[in-house]
């Protein structure tokens, strides 16, 4: 789980921008021993 809390989503705004001006967001991306978690995650049913 501790590998996993590592992938996070940050919310960015272009530098000096003014507060009105839209975010967008980031996904870090899992390397490889994170994607087969997830995948392993993806195949329990609940």
């Amino acid at each position: 789980m501790a590998e996993l809390a590592t992938i996070v989503r940050n919310t960015c705004r272009t530098p000096q921008a003014a507060k009105s001006v839209p975010t967008f967001e980031v996904l870090t991306s899992p390397n490889a021993k994170q994607q087969r978690a997830i995948e392993l995650l993806r195949q329990i049913k609940v």
